[in-house]
């Protein structure tokens, strides 16, 4: 199996949130791993990734590019057919908070250097907002609404592991969708969760290699 690694830098506070809440303190809460860290769950990562992986076809198949078929069977490969995985050769690991930085927290709260509450409070926030109906769009009377954020400067890691070897069509397309990804979560047209997003190999970042490639395909 082959496995690359999909960096992601918020630029901007981010709430990609569970929709579940704390009673009496968060209405909107993120998702955490098994160690209380914020990550984004691979499958919302991927349905990101797929979304904008078809935005990038639809716009080649307006052009005509002669190289259309060869990027539309690299989407199946990649993310399966629509509404199923069939054929699918890669999976998409949840984003987490890099593993050594994760080392790190771990091993200053057992050390009791920290407590769990105090690194929370350092890597995520709350932003309190009017609430609003989602049926009539109105602002709700006395009603405050309460979601926890991360904090921008953080970064999220999200591992692929592919079971068969990716064609460099498959990069292509990859790269691509993943370069285009600027924002994730709630708010994002109001300024919310703006990242950055890159591919590694290992300790060799390869986003310009195969997104060069790609215009060199579509110019």
């Amino acid at each position: 199996m082959t496995a690359y690694e999909i960096k992601i830098e918020v630029l901007s506070d981010a709430a990609f949130g569970s929709g579940d809440g704390i009673a009496g303190f968060v209405d909107m809460d993120l998702e955490y791993d098994g160690n209380g860290f914020p990550m984004l769950k691979g499958k919302t990562l991927k349905g990101i990734m797929t979304e904008r992986c078809d935005f990038i076809l639809d716009c080649l198949r307006q052009y005509k590019n002669p190289f259309l078929e060869e990027y539309i069977v690299s989407r199946q490969r990649l993310f399966g057919s629509h509404g199923s995985i069939y054929g699918c050769i890669m999976h998409i690991c949840n984003a987490v908070i890099p593993g050594k930085v994760e080392k790190w927290l771990m091993a200053a709260i057992s050390q009791n250097r920290v407590t769990a509450d105090e690194v929370e409070n350092a890597i995520t926030n709350t932003v309190v907002q009017t609430a609003v109906d989602q049926k009539t769009k109105e602002v709700k009377k006395n009603r405050l609404r309460t979601t926890r954020v991360l904090l921008h400067g953080n970064f999220l890691s999200s591992s692929l592991v592919f079971v068969e070897e990716p064609t460099v069509f498959d990069m292509e397309l990859l790269t691509v969708s993943l370069v285009s990804i600027k924002g994730i979560g709630l708010a994002k047209t109001r300024g919310r969760g703006r990242v950055s997003v890159s591919l590694w190999d290992g300790s060799n970042e390869i986003t310009d290699e195969y997104l060069n490639s790609f215009i060199e395909k579509v110019r």
